[in-house]
């Protein structure tokens, strides 16, 4: 997997000259899908210190080598995967795109600020580069595909269930890392599994539609379960269904066709009901 660092970049053209076009120019392509799907072009770049962005992408760089050791351990090749590590906007903590039969992982370091966070996301955005390589009908070439709630719940589903296995951690972990508190994912969890009827019938009535409008894959509270992640649990309580009922080998789950999966997903959403 190779390793891009825009760090420097970043430090020369935005810190040093307050220069947002060269820092773009140092990765066209990156800031061409970014700028396009996950930040407004009118929002200010992050300001994050010299030295603290350095200590950053260096916790980053030492940790994605042994993730990388992780995936390695399950034979699963990152040949054809980028990794980039820059600032961008503190719009989103990262996610993948396919670029010229590659797959570029792109990681935000202002939206991290400790090594378990770096561990698990990072881990979690290769697999959508895995997920989209080996399974090109779940990736999305226009603003609907990748707002349609039906790929999101599987996809972040997939990428979810898939950390906990790579890196031995525990479902609380591997949907928030350390972002809320043991106590504050025990109250989340709760009011996942009390409403799991309600959000399953949101998530029914929006199955096939591509609106950016309900909550359930953002953040704002933690006392609004449908503005707070509650698609996370959906999708991976999907996925760990899908894979209990039909006995497959964890890793062969990015190679199930999405008409599957969509039909296979709907099943579970209305057992809930």
């Amino acid at each position: 997997m190779k390793r891009i660092n825009l760090i420097e970049s970043y430090i020369k053209y935005i810190l040093k000259n307050n220069d947002v076009k060269k820092y773009q120019n140092s990765s066209k392509y990156l800031f061409y899908h970014y700028l396009k799907y996950w930040a407004p072009q009118k929002t200010f770049y992050f300001v994050l210190s010299e030295k603290e962005i350095k200590k950053r992408v260096k916790m980053a760089l030492d940790i994605t080598a042994r993730i990388e050791n992780n995936f390695n351990i399950f034979n699963i090749n990152l040949d054809k995967i980028d990794i980039i590590f820059f600032v961008g906007k503190n719009t989103s903590n990262g996610h993948s795109f396919l670029w010229k039969n590659r797959a570029i992982v792109w990681i935000p370091l202002e939206t991290y600020k400790n090594k378990l966070q770096l561990e698990i996301f990072i881990t979690h955005e290769i697999i959508h580069a895995i997920h989209y390589l080996k399974n090109k009908d779940f990736y999305f070439s226009n603003e609907k595909q990748k707002n349609s709630i039906s790929r999101q719940l599987i996809t972040e589903g997939i990428a979810t269930f898939l950390t906990s296995a790579i890196m031995g951690v525990d479902d609380r972990k591997s949907l928030w890392a350390d972002y809320i508190t043991k106590n504050d994912y025990k109250k989340w969890i709760n009011n996942c599994n009390k409403f799991r009827k309600n959000i399953s019938k949101l998530a029914i009535k929006n199955f096939n539609s591509n609106t950016d409008n309900i909550g359930i894959f953002y953040f704002k509270t933690l006392n609004d379960i449908y503005n707070n992640r509650s698609g996370y649990f959906l999708g991976l309580e999907i996925i760990k269904w899908f894979c209990a009922k039909n006995n497959i080998n964890f890793l062969k789950i990015i190679k199930v066709p999405k008409r599957i999966l969509e039909k296979e997903a709907l099943i579970y959403l209305k057992n809930n009901l």
